[in-house]
């Protein structure tokens, strides 16, 4: 049986060790495959052109890959999906030490889904070089967008977290199971409103009626910025990004550049549904749990500025230090995504994986080991040392 990722039983765990040498074995025959040109019999061929990416006609959207790895139970999900170029994580926590005297991060997934191997690349990274560095991690749900969002992936992610044996310094997973919680953003309305008092009586608040229609570039012109419309439900409410550039040094890119203004314009920070948004919610909540590093995927790189410069609006001298790891993709333009039906962890554990499969696959994938081997989560810091 599994427990905490582990193969159980009278055999004092020697089916994990044996698991674990086969599957090295195979991983090594893969890289060499993938020097040569991978040799596949006709029937791995005709599986993969049959179901690799292709439409689901009954469910209109990309295949699961938990049918694409019970289809094809001999082929490795290297060749589903891309590995990203090699990543130096003894650089990174070098470079993040430097600039941290302590550190607290977060793991921040929202509920809209299951957790898949993207997923599991972030908290390796997050996971990994916070403990290289001693720091710490707080488990945030990031479940703002109710609409979206359901009670029954919020177990399920709280499971696969202590299934993977990812464990939270700060807001176990016991602690969201034992109801309210101030790592569950659904459960901090308040919050959000309260530190948004200030904002409104400095008139940088203002509400708008908009629809998207009415908006003709991803930057919003600032239409309503003084129709002086009630800040009410109905209407979205926006905070002013004045011109300005905002300068980060990323751990990972090196030094960046934004313009909030003209990237996106007068920010949304509640929508007419009554939901506070993705930019104001974690704003508010890195600026407040004092997070000093922030470890997210490169395609929320675009969002950082406009981010520091709400904490700053929030009180925050200093912004956060960032780092943007690579994603995990199924082709140079498509990133793994709940949305297109890809593979939770619990599919994966269903399919056989061990917990420690799962981990080892995750930094093969984020260019963090060259092997795709089993790994603890214990074992991470060592990525991320000489």
């Amino acid at each position: 049986m599994l427990s905490n990722g582990r193969l159980c039983g009278s055999s004092g765990g020697k089916p994990v060790r044996r698991e674990r040498r086969e599957h090295r074995n195979r991983s090594a025959k893969n890289a060499e495959n993938r020097e040569t040109g991978p040799q596949k019999t006709q029937k791995h061929r005709t599986s993969l052109s049959a179901y690799d990416f292709h439409s689901n006609p009954q469910r209109g959207r990309v295949c699961s890959l938990s049918f694409y790895v019970r289809l094809v139970t001999d082929v490795s999900i290297q060749d589903f999906f891309h590995p990203a170029a090699a990543v130096d994580g003894p650089a990174l926590a070098t470079r993040a030490r430097q600039r941290l005297a302590a550190s607290l991060t977060r793991f921040a997934p929202a509920p809209t889904g299951r957790l898949h191997i993207g997923h599991v690349v972030n908290a390796v990274f997050v996971w990994g070089l916070t403990r290289a560095i001693g720091g710490r991690v707080l488990l945030r749900i990031e479940d703002h967008d109710r609409q979206r969002c359901r009670p029954e992936f919020e177990e399920a992610l709280l499971d696969d977290l202590d299934w993977l044996g990812f464990e939270p310094d700060v807001f176990p997973t016991a602690a969201f199971r034992r109801g309210l919680c101030d790592g569950r953003q659904s459960d901090r309305d308040a919050v959000y409103r309260q530190t948004l008092e200030p904002l409104i009586a400095a008139s940088l608040v203002y509400a708008c009626d908009c629809t998207r229609r009415q908006m003709d570039s991803a930057a919003y012109s600032g239409r309503c910025r003084a129709r002086g419309l009630p800040l009410a439900d109905g209407v979205g409410w926006r905070v002013r990004m004045d011109a300005g550039l905002e300068r980060f040094d990323d751990v990972r890119l090196g030094p960046q550049s934004q313009t909030p203004a003209d990237q996106c314009g007068d920010v949304l920070i509640r929508d007419r549904v009554g939901n506070w948004t993705y930019q104001w919610s974690a704003a508010t909540d890195d600026t407040l749990q004092s997070i000093s590093v922030v470890i997210r995927g490169e395609d929320l790189l675009a969002s950082t500025g406009r981010q520091i410069a709400l904490a700053r609006l929030l009180g925050r001298s200093a912004p956060a230090t960032f780092l943007h790891h690579p994603l995990v993709v199924k082709s140079p333009t498509q990133k793994v995504s709940k949305s297109d039906g890809d593979t939770g962890i619990g599919d994966l554990r269903a399919a056989g994986w061990t917990a420690e499969r799962v981990i080892g696959h995750a930094a093969w994938l984020a260019g963090l080991q060259p092997i795709d081997t089993f790994l603890e989560p214990s074992e991470l810091p060592r990525l991320f040392s000489r």
